[in-house]
C-alpha cells in the first residue's frame, strides 16, 4: 500500500556518518545528539591519515589510530547509536569498536 509506505518511510531509512577527520572527536556527542542520525562508522584510512604531523605518519593499523577508533567507540556507546569500522578492523578485546559487518 503506497499510502502506508510513504507514512512510514522514515522509520525504515537510517542516515550513517561517516567519520574520517581526527577534528571531529571534539564535538562528537553533540553530533551524535543531532536529529536524524542513525549511526556512525569510520573512514579508518582517511581518519589515520587526518592525524599525521610533520613529525609522525599515520596509518589504519597505528596502536595510535587504533586507540582513536576505540576512543570513539566509547563516545558512541554513551550515545547508544549504532557504531562500526568501515573495511578491516580488529578490534582490541576490550574495545567497543567493531567492524562494519557487526554494528554495535
Amino acid at each position: 500500500d503506497k499510502a502506508e509506505y510513504t507514512t512510514n518511510e522514515d522509520k525504515h531509512i537510517w542516515t550513517i556518518v561517516q567519520i574520517e577527520h581526527v577534528d571531529v572527536v571534539k564535538d562528537l556527542e553533540a553530533i551524535a545528539q543531532l536529529p536524524g542520525i542513525s549511526g556512525f562508522v569510520i573512514g579508518p584510512n582517511d581518519y589515520a591519515m587526518s592525524m599525521n604531523t610533520q613529525e609522525h605518519r599515520y596509518n589504519a593499523a597505528s596502536p595510535e589510530a587504533k586507540a582513536e577508533f576505540d576512543k570513539i567507540g566509547e563516545i558512541l556507546r554513551e550515545t547508544g547509536k549504532p557504531f562500526g569500522v568501515s573495511g578491516a578492523y580488529s578490534a582490541t578485546p576490550s574495545s567497543s569498536c567493531h567492524s562494519s559487518s557487526s554494528l554495535v
